[in-house]
């Protein structure tokens, strides 16, 4: 916005609302944010309980919906990048309160 280009903001927001969704359906900002750190190549561990651990199954589902949104497009080799992302985006999930699906 900054830059005054509209059509590059709105595709950011777009991608940014199909990582957040992706988040959501795999358990919100903690169980889904930690499971694609762990895609990303950062393991921070399972979550405690009562959040019940990913499976081999949901990790294979939760990289093809990660794919699906090219989330890994351009940022294939940037851990960095990609672990500010999802920290910000789990923080975001957390701060308004959106619960688990």
């Amino acid at each position: 916005m900054k830059m005054n280009d509209l059509e590059t903001a709105r595709h950011n927001q777009i991608k940014s609302i199909r990582t957040v969704e992706v988040i959501i359906k795999y358990g919100g900002g903690v169980r889904g944010g930690k499971a694609i750190m762990k895609q990303i190549g950062i393991d921070c561990g399972s979550c405690r309980l009562p959040i019940k651990p990913f499976s081999v199954d949901e990790y294979e589902k939760l990289r093809g919906d990660l794919d699906a949104i090219k989330f890994f497009l351009n940022s294939e080799n940037n851990k960095e990048e990609m672990t500010v992302k999802v920290y910000c985006w789990g923080k975001l999930l957390y701060f308004l309160s959106i619960p688990p699906i």
